[in-house]
């Protein structure tokens, strides 16, 4: 009996034991360290929200704060062209060209080639000057309008593929051009009238002045090939053109005043230094301020 009792009371404080050591502390938790990393490293939960609410893919998180990273974009400038002309300025330009011309080479095709006659061979300028006067005017007129259009197309070109422009629009250019041509010329038949009703020249001056109509149908025919390739072809050609217009406008002025001379060297005598004065004045001065313009256009002193 007794030793029942002994052993009743050793399993109540065995039992006693356990139970003042479930309350102690775990040996294996260190609480400092537990503590800090509750503190340092957020949940999963709070993690999951964050990025839940990101909806940029290329946005980082860097020690709480958000970077927002963006792909690199490669931007590709386009400059425009702005010395490249439009292609219905190109048309419009080829249809002032080509239209009066065709319009012409159909109804007066015949005083084209006597122009060409009176240009290659003078014999016979009198009797054409005779004809012009009575009957062929107005078709021998026209022809010399179109002939002054193909001439301020071309320079307008010429100007334009030198690299410059008045406008900076290549139709405004030719109008220009076109406008200029025809006051200069329309100056120039002025003042031969003067001329002719100052001194008694008037048969010399009349020649010449249809001299110089002639001279221009002709040139104007001419220079309307020129002008279309101007528009169309390749920039490789563009030089050669050019120089072929232009060794074409010079001929056409060389042979001119040549002619002109001979129909007029009977006034050397009688009129020398008048007639100096107006070669002067009329002929030279007008080309010298042609080339001038061009050098200041083209950017040469």
């Amino acid at each position: 009996m007794s030793k029942i009792k002994w052993l009743g009371l050793f399993v109540m404080l065995l039992l006693g034991q356990t139970l003042l050591g479930q309350e102690k502390m775990n040996p294996f938790e260190i609480e400092h360290r537990l503590t800090a990393t509750n503190k340092s490293k957020p949940s999963n939960e709070v993690v999951n929200s964050e990025a839940a609410s990101s909806t940029n893919p290329f946005e980082v998180r860097r020690n709480g704060s958000s970077v927002s990273v963006q792909p690199e974009r490669k931007v590709i400038e386009i400059s425009p062209a702005s010395d490249a002309p439009q292609p219905h300025h190109l048309m419009f330009t080829a249809l002032i060209a080509i239209i009066p011309i065709t319009f012409l080479f159909t109804l007066f095709r015949e005083y084209f080639n006597l122009a060409y006659q009176n240009v290659i061979s003078g014999s016979n300028l009198s009797q054409s000057l005779r004809e012009y006067t009575s009957k062929a005017i107005l078709p021998t007129n026209i022809w010399y309008i179109a002939a002054v259009l193909n001439l301020g197309i071309f320079l307008a070109l010429a100007l334009r593929n030198s690299g410059s422009s008045i406008t900076q629009n290549l139709f405004y250019d030719v109008l220009l051009f076109i406008g200029f041509m025809g006051a200069l010329v329309l100056l120039k038949h002025i003042v031969l009238h003067i001329i002719a009703y100052v001194f008694p020249v008037q048969k010399t001056i009349r020649q010449y002045n249809y001299l110089i109509i002639l001279f221009g149908i002709v040139l104007g025919v001419a220079l309307i090939p020129i002008n279309i390739g101007l528009l169309y072809i390749p920039d490789r050609l563009v030089p050669i053109l050019l120089w072929i217009g232009f060794g074409l406008v010079l001929a056409s002025y060389l042979v001119r005043s040549l002619r002109g001379l001979i129909i007029g060297n009977t006034l050397f005598v009688s009129y020398g230094f008048h007639f100096l004065l107006y070669i002067c004045a009329v002929e030279i001065t007008p080309v010298l301020i042609l080339v001038k313009i061009a050098f200041l256009f083209t950017g040469k002193s």
